[in-house]
């Protein structure tokens, strides 16, 4: 999968948390070319618990509900743990 210009490897499990979305065949050489952090400005949503993350140097950081709605309610995607795990905290 790929959010915000990163990219991580689904494992099966993960895959079907996220509800077994639908996919694309890229050359391997495009998936290459990402990162394991996302651009900032991105918004990730934890797929077991629905928290919201945001993207800014580098760094998620979470958000509060009263702090989302402020926002705009930003859409974000579904991410699984693993995913979140490779980004570091602000």
């Amino acid at each position: 999968m790929t959010v915000g210009g990163a990219k991580y490897g689904l494992t099966p499990a993960e895959y079907e948390a996220l509800g077994t979305p639908g996919f694309a065949n890229v050359p391997v050489g495009w998936i290459n070319a990402f990162g394991a952090v996302p651009r900032d400005g991105s918004y990730m949503r934890d797929v077991r618990d629905g928290t919201i993350y945001v993207v800014n140097a580098g760094k998620k950081r979470a958000l509060g509900y009263d702090e989302w709605v402020a926002l705009g309610k930003p859409a974000s995607g579904n991410v699984p743990v693993g995913f979140l795990n490779q980004i570091p905290n602000a």
